[in-house]
């Protein structure tokens, strides 16, 4: 019984540290920092559709960019911005699981030469973002999100840089 009990836990374990993808294979403009991590569900941040943000909150905005369908910003693409500080947006089910590279940037609503932080989840429950996540620090283009990350992102957040991402 204590063996099945041990082995049981040791491969969910497993489990947990497969999912972590791992770096080494973005491509980023100099001066960001790309880093993988794993945020299970209980500790996923909450979040909503990026599409329906309404038309008013869009004339205020912390975060912006475009994200590309292929690596080196080719084939379709779609600007997107966020009204909030560290909510998490749906990318919508049109560009669910299609990212492959990206361009993050400050929106109109923050003044001087901020640094900000924006984490890219694989998973979207309809109401939290979680999962393996890539966490890109700067402003600036990602020209492949890398193999644990390509057509896999689902949703993501940002917010100001605090000396830690």
């Amino acid at each position: 019984m204590l063996n099945h009990v041990f082995t049981t836990s040791v491969i969910a374990l497993l489990d947990v540290v497969a999912a972590i993808p791992a770096p080494g294979d973005f491509i980023a403009d100099a001066g960001m920092e790309v880093k993988t991590d794993y945020v299970p569900i209980e500790q996923g941040i909450e979040a909503v559709d990026i599409s329906n943000a309404t038309l008013e909150a869009r004339d205020n905005i912390f975060f912006q960019g475009t994200f590309w369908a292929d690596k080196n910003y080719g084939g379709s693409s779609k600007g997107w911005s966020m009204p909030d500080i560290g909510k998490g947006y749906y990318v919508n089910d049109d560009w669910n699981d299609r990212i492959s590279s990206l361009y993050q940037s400050l929106g109109s609503a923050v003044s001087g030469d901020a640094y900000m932080c924006c984490r890219w989840y694989n998973d979207y429950d309809g109401s939290k973002c979680y999962g393996s996540s890539l966490t890109v620090t700067g402003k600036g283009y990602v020209s492949y999100v890398g193999d644990a990350q390509n057509d896999k992102i689902s949703c993501v957040a940002c917010w100001n840089y605090q000396g830690f991402c």
